[in-house]
């Protein structure tokens, strides 16, 4: 009776641990599955962040076609413009593989962290730069208008110019904003996986 008790034991374990690592691999593909939509958070980020590059640059190559700007501003913004997408790029090129998440934790938190500090930086370096380049801008708009109307046409203009700037630089902050969290998140669940 007692043998009976013990191979039915035996069974009733072996019913548990197959439940238990069904229970493992759910958590560890939902666990992965959450990671790939931050991920994704990140990949929509630098999509939009290199459209709304390149729609600049056509936009201002436009405007110089059509005399609104100069040459030198119009070169200057393009290649501002290249410098964002290619450092969108530099930043991000490790983390947006598919098979990130299949390296050791180590590896993938490193290059989370690399990403977070770069992003981090050319936030705090490339920022600064906008300022010079809306004065330009508002130099090169003086200079279309003078002649053609009064200061307080231009001075409207330069109102509508100042909140676009700041739309821009506040919808770009919250681009920035997330792409950290989401880095920070995928960060805090790999130091958990680690534990």
């Amino acid at each position: 009776m007692e043998i009976n008790e013990l191979i039915e034991m035996r069974k009733q374990i072996l019913i548990l641990k197959e439940k238990l690592n069904e229970q493992e691999i759910i958590n560890d593909s939902m666990i992965k599955e959450y990671m790939h939509g931050k991920v994704d958070v990140i990949r929509r980020k630098i999509i939009i962040s290199n459209f709304c590059a390149v729609f600049s640059i056509i936009v201002f190559f436009f405007q110089y076609a059509a005399g609104l700007f100069s040459f030198p501003f119009m070169l200057t913004t393009a290649l501002l413009m290249i410098a964002c997408i290619i450092a969108n790029w530099y930043i991000h090129r490790n983390i947006l593989d598919a098979s990130i998440f299949t390296n050791n934790i180590i590896f993938t938190t490193q290059e989370f962290v690399k990403v977070k500090t770069l992003n981090h930086r050319w936030f705090i370096y490339s920022t600064p730069l906008l300022l010079p380049w809306i004065a330009w801008v508002a130099y090169e708009e003086l200079l279309n208008v003078i002649g053609y109307f009064d200061m307080k046409i231009y001075s409207i203009i330069l109102l509508f110019f100042s909140l676009f700037a700041l739309l821009g630089f506040l919808l770009g902050y919250r681009m920035y904003k997330k792409v950290m969290k989401s880095c920070d998140d995928i960060i805090a669940q790999l130091d958990r996986i680690k534990e």
